[in-house]
């Protein structure tokens, strides 16, 4: 199968060809300039976590970087969804064969999966094999996506509802608190615990992140289109806007209302990443949704943009190799700090990590791996065949 210009499962933009520099933009660059922001302030976010989240010094530094940086794990899997029902979208269009569509977005979900387990082990190391990452949540929501494509939206958003009000009662049912030690998950990992870690208490389980990627479906299915540019109607900005005023007002009427509804619907905004809190979900979608109208406005609509200058391109390239950049950002940030630590004879995973240095230097060490990476990125554009992106595209066919 082609390569399209949006993934299946871990979705990337079409590649900023640097044989045709100027005459291959992306249809949206929308999304590309989201989806670079989310990769750019994941590495931003982890700098400050794996480096220096006990130091937590300046606090002001530290709250704001966790305030951007909880953006992007919503991001990736909303537009995970969102580019799966344009890249299905673009298969109808050609005719591709139905059982094809389905074996190829099985596959990119499981290579995606598998990834995210290969990734607990060799960076995170092999006692963090279970302790499920933002890859093993989007490989198994395009599975799922594969198996509801042909389902009404509307029935895709009443799921969505419906998983937004169970989650955290369910949380509650399965003890959620006792896979959590001091903030860190920590659980005896035997497989009822592994399982309901991956559905309920885990770092991004099913329920709730599912719904991320199934109303970026719907709204890809709803508002885009794969032959033209899309208009985004001014509804969509005002969803957004709702949401976002919703989220804000359950956080700031907590203490106001009976104490289960507070527990349930109305706490942990908008810090509450773990777990993911009801207002949490409900800020993030809408505070996208309304980047995306405004993004559409701003750049696909504008006649003036053409994605090839200096800036553009870089959102491009960041948006294309996203998979790669976020499996090296982990690499060079952790391998450093478990090689020092054995070095010394230490604890690998407890001696140096969230301790390592300020926040305002962790926030430098960032920028400067983004510097890095996107140098490499400008080499890749050569040699697509060595990014994680070519190899997902291969191993799927």
């Amino acid at each position: 199968m082609p390569e399209d210009s949006a993934d299946a499962a871990f979705p990337s933009a079409a590649p900023p060809d640097s044989a045709e520099p100027s005459t291959a933009p992306r249809r949206y660059l929308s999304i590309d300039i989201l989806r670079a922001l989310a990769i750019l302030s994941m590495i931003e976010v982890h700098a400050v976590d794996h480096f220096s989240e006990d130091i937590a010094y300046p606090e002001y530094l530290f709250n704001w970087a966790e305030l951007f940086g909880h953006m992007s794990a919503p991001l990736f899997a909303l537009l995970s969804g969102l580019s799966y029902a344009l890249w299905l979208e673009s298969q109808k269009r050609a005719a591709r064969d139905t059982e094809d569509i389905v074996k190829y977005s099985l596959r990119r979900g499981m290579f995606v999966f598998v990834l995210g387990f290969a990734v607990n082990v060799l960076i995170w190391l092999p006692p963090q094999a279970f302790d499920w990452d933002i890859l093993a949540l989007i490989g198994v929501a395009a599975m799922i996506l594969a198996a509801v494509r042909n389902w009404h939206p509307g029935v895709l958003i009443a799921i969505s509802v419906v998983i937004l009000l169970v989650s955290s009662p369910l949380r509650d049912l399965v003890n959620y608190d006792s896979y959590w030690q001091e903030g860190e998950l920590d659980y005896d990992k035997n497989l009822p615990n592994v399982i309901l870690s991956f559905i309920l208490a885990g770092y991004f389980p099913l329920l709730p992140w599912l719904i991320y990627p199934l109303i970026g479906f719907v709204v890809g299915q709803t508002y885009y289109r794969a032959d033209k540019q899309a208009s985004l109607p001014f509804s969509l900005l005002l969803i957004g806007i709702l949401m976002f005023a919703v989220a804000v007002a359950g956080a700031m009427l907590e203490s106001e209302v009976p104490a289960w509804v507070a527990r349930h619907f109305a706490t942990g905004w908008p810090t509450g990443f773990y777990p993911t809190t009801t207002v949490f979900i409900l800020g993030s979608l809408g505070g996208t949704f309304i980047c995306l109208w405004l993004l559409n406005r701003l750049v696909d609509l504008n006649p003036r943009v053409t994605g090839t200058g200096p800036i553009l391109m870089f959102f491009r390239r960041y948006s294309y190799f996203a998979l790669t950049a976020y499996v090296v950002h982990l690499a060079v940030q952790l391998w450093p700090l478990w090689i020092l630590a054995w070095w010394q004879g230490k604890t690998p995973t407890t001696i140096y990590l969230a301790r390592f240095m300020n926040v305002d230097t962790a926030l430098w060490t960032a920028l400067a791996l983004i510097i890095v990476l996107y140098l490499c990125f400008i080499v890749l554009d050569r040699h697509k065949k060595y990014s994680l992106e070519h190899f997902m595209r291969w191993s799927s066919t």
